[in-house]
């Protein structure tokens, strides 16, 4: 009862330590860069545009709009005339995630994504912050429920405007979503037409600092659905350049083509080969930019060729100068068309070369943006003052230099070079602030895993070692320094006014340490009695840890790492006892390392691999019932209607997999019975394994069979096989095991079963751990 006790207070620190740290994950990596108390900075002279056309085509990729397929016939004809006659272009770079949340924060609100929104899957922001939304005097917009209430909610409801249709017209298995943007076209339209007979709205749309919002969802719903290179895709950016089109026809007219509209076309984000985006690939964070209208630079011919990576030359662009711009970039260009204040979180640095205004405007759009980023930083440093904050030596000096010298400055400013490189400065500033604390947690939180790990082997040895005078603890040096260690370490928290979670993971390290240091003892004799065999095997141990944090980076070492880990039998005694298993074992693990050395599943689903691995699991299972039904508590009536059960699962789900694929590429849709068959599927295969008996081989198959009909639906090419082939894999690790430790396939729980295994291959803690086996399970 003793161990029992004593084990229950040792499980108890284990799962505190690591809810802690699973905390601290999101402390260390996952905070907020937003900060607030800023004020506003705004131009003082007449901006060139009352109003702004905004528009966002989510999920259209650089190439595909700016690609000729055909010679001299572009998809897009109408923005390729403004790229080559009337506008700016370039490409858009954005950052990871690649996805529509970060993607419009940074168009709209100038900074780049959030993590903290990890929390809410990047669908919306778990901190307030400032947007173009905010700033306009007035914003209408038209698109998602996905999109636009992010930017609406908290804002003035009198100053925002949002038309959105239904949520259940985002439909995946649609035959085609483009109608998705010619709603968005047909509602700007409608509003026009009914401010034509609206004298107050009329007026109210005239006025300066308007934000006219569009966002086009059908790209990236047919990319999602179609890939990028279906018809559907392609023929959907044909609509958008009609849909732009018209809808700047219907502006011009409005207002009489008083040349006071600015226009931005760009995107959110690109899209892989594949349908997906939220890596960093370049089809996924290169988009496209056009802008054209009052102060937009007109297309001039390229001078400098100042981009290498080929893009220009394979668009047939080459000759049209190109202004590549980063995406929180857009926000400041933005408003500076509309002489409005710039988003008081931006980060973005003014793309100048967009611009075609006077000198002195183009040098106060400079001056208020490196103002308002330089506010940011001013508060970062209020917010993180501390006995040891070191300061960034160049910004204070610019600050110091050029504080309220503005005017003066003009010209330099003008220039472009003191005050981007001032803005450049403040970004890095905000940058080290936002990481200050990182190192100092990062080295505490490492050191408290450190820390438990000694501390478990500590307990283990000490519950099996007999000899208690090495348990016998004097007062001496460690004792001095552990308070020591404590002290200082609490007083840098407090000296950095931490807040309270900084204290634990503080406290935590210094817990294990001190129970380390008074018992080193424990761990020097261990190592002294370490024999040469035991040291080999630590150093492999080490080995293949190592070889698996390479994996991260080189997948092709896990194959290496499954050739080495066939090898193993053979150097047992089950090479004399039985080559048969030991040449199966070697065979599953070549098996199981083929796949990592393939590529990534994704670029073409090729459904014929699903549908044989799900025949062979239907086969597999077919012959484990027939051939060896002793195992399997002799099949009574009612275990072979439930494992018949269980392959009709299997076999309904490799119909309904093939069946989906026909429907949707059909354009039919998904039908309603395989999307109900699949969520029963995914609901319920983790229950039905517990309806088996407890002897092994029954509730092996059980669990094989449930997963592997989960794993065929989420299945689009050979992983199918591969789930196949590791299951195949465990189970000879099982039989293997089971010879090696000559323990019987009783009927005998599997989790106890499978833990005996494990630990019998321990000499010297086997018995401690069969002790604590046998009063928890």
């Amino acid at each position: 009862m003793a161990l029992f006790t004593e084990v229950y207070w040792f499980a108890l620190v284990g799962i505190l330590v690591h809810v802690v740290y699973l905390g601290s994950i999101f402390e260390v990596y996952f905070t907020s860069p937003i900060v607030s108390g800023m004020a506003p900075h705004s131009v003082k002279q007449p901006a060139p545009a009352k109003r702004l056309v905004f528009i966002v085509s989510d999920g259209l990729r650089a190439d595909k709009l700016y690609e000729i397929p055909n010679k001299n016939t572009s998809r897009s004809p109408y923005l390729r005339d403004i790229v080559e006659n009337h506008g700016s272009w370039g490409v858009l770079h954005t950052r990871v995630p690649t996805e529509s949340r970060p993607g419009h924060v940074a168009l709209l609100a100038g900074f780049y994504e959030d993590v903290s929104a990890v929390t809410k899957g990047w669908k919306e922001n778990p901190v307030e912050f400032d947007s173009l939304f905010n700033q306009s005097y007035h914003t209408w917009s038209w698109g998602s429920p996905d999109i636009l209430p992010m930017f609406s909610n908290g804002a003035n409801p009198h100053r925002v405007d949002t038309y959105m249709y239904p949520p259940e017209f985002e439909d995946f298995a649609t035959d085609d979503a483009s109608r998705l943007d010619t709603w968005v076209f047909d509602r700007v339209e409608q509003f026009f037409m009914k401010a034509k007979l609206n004298s107050s709205l009329s007026k109210e749309v005239k006025k300066g600092g308007v934000l006219l919002f569009l966002h086009l969802l059908g790209v990236d719903t047919n990319g999602h659905a179609h890939k990028p290179y279906s018809k559907e895709y392609l023929d959907n950016i044909a609509v958008v350049d009609k849909g732009i089109e018209k809808t700047v026809r219907v502006i011009e007219d409005f207002f009489e083509h008083d040349q006071r509209t600015s226009y931005i076309f760009t995107s959110d984000h690109g899209m892989t080969d594949w349908g997906s985006h939220g890596a960093g690939l370049n089809q996924e964070t290169d988009c496209p930019i056009i802008a054209w209208g009052a102060g937009i630079s007109k297309a001039t011919p390229e001078t400098k060729n100042e981009y290498q990576d080929g893009y220009s030359k394979k668009w047939h662009l080459s000759h049209i100068r190109r202004s590549d711009v980063m995406q929180a970039d857009v926000a400041p260009l933005a408003a500076s068309l509309l002489g409005i204040p710039i988003p008081v979180n931006s980060v973005g640095i003014l793309p100048s070369s967009f611009l075609n205004t006077s000198d002195s405007y183009t040098a106060e759009c400079i001056i208020v943006n490196a103002k308002e980023i330089v506010a940011q930083f001013k508060v970062k440093i209020n917010a993180s003052k501390s006995f040891f904050v070191s300061s960034i030596h160049g910004v204070l000096y610019l600050l110091r230099s050029r504080g309220g010298k503005e005017e003066p400055i003009h010209y330099q400013y003008s220039t472009g070079s003191l005050g981007k490189t001032l803005a450049t400065l403040a970004i890095e500033g905000l940058n080290y602030y936002h990481n200050y604390d990182r190192l100092f947690l990062s080295i505490m939180i490492a050191s408290g895993f450190v820390g438990w790990i000694l501390y478990i082997v500590l307990f283990l040895i000490k519950k099996h070692t007999n000899n208690s005078d090495i348990f016998k603890v004097k007062v001496s040096y460690q004792y001095v320094f552990n308070d020591y260690f404590i002290v200082m370490s609490n007083a840098y928290s407090l000296a950095q006014r931490s807040p309270f979670t900084h204290y634990i993971y503080v406290m935590v390290p210094n817990f294990f340490w001190s129970q380390i240091l008074r018992q080193r003892k424990i761990l020097s004799e261990r190592i002294n009695d370490t024999r040469i065999g035991d040291s080999f095997y630590i150093v492999l141990l080490f080995f293949c840890i190592e070889l698996l944090v390479i994996s991260f980076f080189y997948r092709i070492s896990l194959t290496i790492a499954l050739v080495g880990l066939g090898v193993w039998p053979l150097t047992t005694t089950l090479m004399q006892k039985n080559k048969f298993i030991c040449g199966y074992w070697l065979i599953a693990c070549l098996l199981v390392g083929i796949f990592p050395s393939l590529p990534a599943v994704g670029r073409a689903a090729n459904y014929t691999y699903v549908t044989i691995a799900g025949v062979l699991t239907v086969l597999i299972g077919l012959y484990i019932i027939t051939r060896y039904p002793s195992l399997l508590c002799n099949l009574d009536f009612t275990s072979t209607i439930y494992k018949l059960l269980l392959l009709v699962v299997a076999s309904l789900a490799v119909i309904v997999v093939n069946n989906t694929a026909r429907s949707i590429n059909n354009k039919h849709g998904l039908p309603l019975f395989n999307q109900i068959y699949s969520w029963l599927v995914l609901c319920t295969s983790w229950i039905l394994p517990l309806f088996s008996s407890n002897y092994l081989l029954d509730r092996l198959l059980s669990i094989f069979l449930s997963l592997m009909s989960t794993y065929i639906l989420f299945s689009t090419s050979y992983e199918a096989l591969f789930c196949l082939c590791f299951c195949n894999l465990l189970s000879v690790w099982i039989i293997i095991e089971q010879k090696l430790s000559n323990v019987t396939t009783g009927q005998v729980g599997i989790a106890k079963y499978i833990l005996k295994l494990i630990v019998l291959q321990y000499n010297n803690l086997g018995e401690l751990v069969h002790k604590i086996l046998s009063h928890l399970i």
